[in-house]
């Protein structure tokens, strides 16, 4: 378990790590922008009172160190920006470690340029690097290399410069600076655990949000999907299979809003069904008989499309509803003959046609219809609907009973004129669906 866990843990560590380097080197950047004016104010200051070789080598040196530092920051940032799984070249690295040590050593050099003067000054200058120290052990939170990187040059040029004087005070300032030191190592390790747990807390956040928006995008995906499934099952629900029309339940629903209570438009409603239709399926098999209703539903569907709806309600047996016809029932029955006479997509000598028992076996094809429209223009009275009419043989919603039945029509095409027949009531019949 624990080798399982640890390319984790060197794997934030190293982010931790990369992520720190940022600040550290946003905050060290402004140190070569007053490090050679710190030092030669302090040199016209004290010019009179140390030696000038020390002074011009102090100054010197904050130039080489102020060069070194604006070498580190732009090496770094010409790295940026980089990808987030990228560490920065250890060169780079490398190079602002040396920038910091020559910026530390620059603080510690201020004991030695002090020390050809007075012991007031000596103590005076001791105090630059212990500030520069406490100033180095917040800008470098989160990164302990970096800090640790200006601290032991300074501390060690310092401490050096006090210790071989011959003055007892000056070497117990040694002691108390290294002292100092280790004091500030301390308070640094406290600042790079809260700058440490604050990177942390902020790759958590961001992990959370990516986790968020990963989730989000899934979500979305999902509903998507769900919604074109709901469409889906519904189509399928209220939509026959086999010929794409509307079923039984989608065409009675779709009937219930047309002729319901708030329904003043007229209403024709025109049942068929095929003759002989166990004929076809003995002879071409269930799949003639299937694509047979699909020719049959594509000629109805043609002939009605723009001006009302189709549906199939049983095996054999279609519906058709126009929602604006005219008040006379009687005036649809050339509706039938329009769907009788449609030139299908069949073999040749496919009709319409009453077939008589002295004719041929040869399959003819015969459509059954019966018309009726509501509201009648007695129905439009101020009484109320006349009740249903009686219930048929199949199942069907509490329409209105019908005004009229469509008689015989001529019919046909290409050939000699064919006939449909019309002695059914507004129900739709319920002949058997093919097996």
């Amino acid at each position: 378990m624990a080798e399982a866990e640890s390319p984790t843990r060197d794997d934030q560590e190293s982010t931790l790590r990369e992520r720190a380097l940022g600040p550290v080197v946003t905050n060290t950047a402004i140190g070569p922008f007053w490090l050679i004016p710190f030092t030669l104010l302090v040199s016209a200051l004290t010019r009179n009172e140390i030696d000038h070789f020390r002074l011009q080598t102090w100054i010197g040196a904050a130039v080489v160190s102020t060069i070194m530092m604006v070498a580190g920051v732009a090496a770094f940032r010409h790295t940026s920006p980089r990808p987030a799984e990228h560490t920065t070249d250890r060169w780079v690295v490398m190079l602002l470690r040396v920038g910091l040590a020559s910026m530390g050593f620059v603080f510690g050099m201020s004991t030695w340029v002090a020390s050809s003067a007075s012991i007031e000054m000596v103590m005076l200058f001791a105090v630059f690097p212990s500030t520069a120290g406490a100033l180095a052990a917040m800008l470098t939170a989160g990164r302990r290399d970096m800090f640790l990187s200006l601290l032991i040059p300074m501390a060690s040029a310092s401490a050096l410069t006090l210790v071989t004087s011959t003055d007892i005070r000056l070497r117990g300032l040694a002691v108390l600076w290294l002292f100092y030191a280790a004091l500030l190592t301390v308070i640094h390790s406290t600042l790079n655990k809260t700058a440490r747990t604050a990177l942390l807390l902020q790759m958590t956040s961001e992990d959370l949000l990516a986790e968020i928006e990963r989730d989000q995008v899934k979500l979305t995906e999902t509903n998507a999907q769900l919604a074109i499934s709901i469409e889906q099952l519904t189509h399928q629900a209220t939509h026959d299979a086999l010929t794409g029309l509307l079923n039984r339940r989608g065409m009675f629903e779709t009937l219930e809003s047309l002729v319901g209570e708030t329904a003043t438009d007229p209403v024709g409603v025109l049942f068929l069904d095929l003759d002989r239709f166990k004929a076809v399926n003995d002879t071409l098999g269930h799949r003639g008989g299937d694509h047979f209703l699909r020719i049959v539903a594509d000629r109805i569907e043609r002939c009605v499309a723009a001006n009302g709806l189709a549906g199939r309600i049983g095996g054999d047996e279609f519906i058709v509803a126009l929602p604006v016809p005219t008040r006379r029932p009687r005036s649809q029955l050339p509706i039938s003959c329009k769907v009788c006479s449609a030139r299908p997509s069949m073999p040749r000598g496919a009709s319409c046609h009453r077939r008589s028992a002295s004719e041929s076996p040869t399959l003819r094809r015969t459509a059954a219809t019966s018309a009726t429209c509501w509201p009648t223009p007695t129905s439009r009275s101020t009484k109320p609907r006349p009740p249903a009419a009686a219930a048929s043989r199949t199942s069907t919603p509490n329409w209105p009973a019908t005004t009229a039945s469509a008689s015989t029509s001529s019919c046909g095409y290409g050939g000699p004129s064919t006939t449909a027949t019309s002695s059914r009531s507004s129900s739709p019949s319920s002949t058997p669906a093919p097996e």
